[in-house]
C-alpha cells in the first residue's frame, strides 16, 4: 500500500515573481504616468491654495501677492498632471483633441448653448479623470505609477472631507462672512 503523506513538501517547482518596474515621477514632466488618488492629490493642493489667495484677497495685497506664484506653480503642476492622467489612459494628445472637439460639438448640438456646452464637456473630462482607472501594466508611455503611500492617502482624502465638514456645518460660510 502506497500512501502519499499530504504534509509533505510541494515537488513542483515554485514560481519566481517577476519585480514590477513602476516609473519615476517628477512633478514637472510629462511623460510618465499618474494614477487617480495622485491626481486627486495634485488637484486638491491647488484648490487650497486658490482658496487661500481668495482669503488672502480679503485680508490684504501683500498676502496676495506672496501666494500668487505659488498658485501659478501648483497650476503648472495640475496641467502636468493632466497630461501624465491621459497617459496613464494610454491616449495620446491627438486623440485627446479629436475627442474634445467631438465632445464640444456633441454638447454644443445637443444643448444649443455653448456655455453649457463648455460645462457638461469639462464635467465629462473631469470626472473621467477621477472616476475611470488606468491601464495595466506597462502602455505606450511607461511603466504604472508606483504603489500609492500613506501620504498620498492623506493629501487625497483628507481636504475633501475637512471641506464637507466646514460645507457641512456652515463654518466655511462663517468664516467668508467675516473677512
Amino acid at each position: 500500500m502506497n500512501i502519499e503523506n499530504p504534509y509533505q513538501a510541494p515537488k513542483a517547482e515554485i514560481e519566481k515573481k517577476e519585480k514590477l518596474e513602476y516609473c519615476k515621477l517628477s512633478l514637472f514632466s510629462i511623460h510618465e504616468r499618474l494614477g487617480r488618488l495622485r491626481f486627486l492629490m495634485h488637484f486638491n493642493l491647488l484648490l487650497i491654495f486658490l482658496m487661500l489667495n481668495v482669503f488672502a484677497l480679503s485680508i490684504s495685497i501683500i498676502f496676495l501677492l506672496a501666494l500668487v506664484p505659488i498658485t501659478f506653480v501648483l497650476a503648472v503642476i495640475f496641467v502636468c498632471s493632466i497630461i501624465k492622467r491621459l497617459h496613464d489612459f494610454n491616449i495620446g494628445i491627438l486623440k485627446v483633441t479629436l475627442f474634445i472637439a467631438l465632445s464640444l460639438f456633441l454638447s454644443y448640438v445637443f444643448t444649443t448653448h455653448l456655455k453649457l456646452a463648455y460645462i457638461f464637456l469639462i464635467f465629462f473630462i473631469s470626472s473621467a479623470l477621477f472616476i475611470v482607472t488606468g491601464t495595466t501594466g506597462k502602455n505606450t508611455f511607461d511603466f504604472p505609477p508606483p504603489p500609492n503611500t500613506p501620504l498620498v492617502y492623506f493629501l487625497s482624502l483628507f481636504p475633501p472631507v475637512i471641506f464637507f465638514l466646514l460645507m457641512r456645518y456652515g463654518l466655511l460660510t462663517s468664516l467668508i462672512d467675516k473677512h
